[in-house]
């Protein structure tokens, strides 16, 4: 997986069509951004792309690009997050479950909700050292704040809002709509609210809706997470194959229940391909056989698939440093 995490592909989506529609060559963004979107609703972008998105979008549009994008973004683009959240009978029940399903966006990123006595505050931190860019955090508070309100019977404003940026990063647009003050070089972005906001009824409570929703919430959470081991899974079924040669791609996805195309595209958001995986995969099986002694450079080389004994030699030194034969001398237990 990304080093930084993974992020719903709605979103650089929808921010590319922002741009778009104020006169940006969006295409061209995409590419500066080295990113490629699929179709697929549950797709997935490396965060260190989308960063790179929010660098170019500010060069673009300006510094208050996340205030203005989170105004006009359309609904839907939080997926079923937005579903389970928006259908919920309370404020209290929703927030609970925007911490929960929170990695269905970012999974880089946690939610937490803490109460302590008349406040409530919701607490964003990034699990990785690259803090997230002070347009993104614009966009989250704006999401949080103003966009959530509108789905409150009775909304309160918050108390106060905690920025994790320098004052210097502020633009005026996020002072004019958080309707609270506002501090910053926080360690996270915190929003506080009073406590009695947490009673409140949603305008689109739905009982039957947010059961549905929240199933296939749990089920996307699971699948997530369940990718987190996605390449050590794929070598594993790799490594049993290639030994009868089987290791194709159809046959890999098949193994792990998936499509070839979705296989391709978790490996790729995971920063790995299937290219990279296998070449492990000949690796750890070249070591394993190479250690075990019971059969020759020749005989290794054509169980892994090479052709030639000469590209096996070229592959394992590339590997490690020194040559199957050497190897094989030095580890060899029969």
């Amino acid at each position: 997986m990304s080093e930084h995490g993974t992020v719903l592909a709605t979103l650089p989506r929808a921010l590319l069509a922002y741009l778009r529609a104020l006169g940006n060559d969006d295409d061209a963004i995409a590419r500066a951004a080295e990113i490629t979107l699929e179709s697929d609703a549950d797709a997935r972008v490396p965060r260190e792309r989308v960063d790179a998105l929010w660098e170019i979008a500010v060069r673009v549009a300006g510094p208050a690009v996340g205030v203005r994008f989170a105004l006009e973004m359309p609904p839907g683009n939080a997926g079923v997050l937005e579903v389970v959240t928006q259908s919920a009978p309370s404020v209290e029940v929703s927030l609970g479950h925007v911490c929960r399903y929170w990695h269905l966006l970012n999974d880089g990123v946690d939610l937490a909700l803490e109460r302590v006595r008349s406040e409530v505050a919701l607490t964003l931190r990034t699990r990785s050292t690259r803090p997230l860019a002070p347009a993104w955090i614009d966009l989250t508070v704006v999401a949080l704040v103003v966009i959530g309100a509108r789905s409150i019977v009775r909304p309160l404003p918050p108390k106060r809002v905690a920025l994790p940026y320098p004052e210097s990063r502020a633009v005026p647009e996020l002072a004019a709509i958080a309707s609270a003050p506002l501090s910053y070089d926080a360690d996270a972005l915190a929003i506080v609210f009073p406590a009695e906001i947490l009673e409140q009824s949603l305008l689109a409570a739905n009982a039957p809706l947010h059961d549905v929703a929240r199933a296939h919430a749990d089920a996307e959470l699971a699948r997530l997470r369940d990718d987190g081991d996605l390449p050590s899974r794929v070598r594993t079924a790799a490594e049993a194959r290639l030994e009868s040669g089987d290791a194709t791609l159809d046959r890999l996805a098949g193994a792990l229940g998936l499509s070839a195309r979705t296989l391709q595209r978790r490996l790729r958001e995971h920063g790995t391909s299937l290219r990279a995986v296998l070449d492990e995969a000949r690796r750890a099986i070249a070591m394993r056989e190479l250690a075990r002694g019971a059969r020759n450079v020749t005989d290794v080389a054509f169980l892994l698939g090479f052709s030639e004994t000469s590209a096996f030699d070229r592959a394992f030194r590339r590997w490690t440093g020194t040559t199957p034969a050497a190897y094989r001398k030095k580890h060899a237990t029969l």
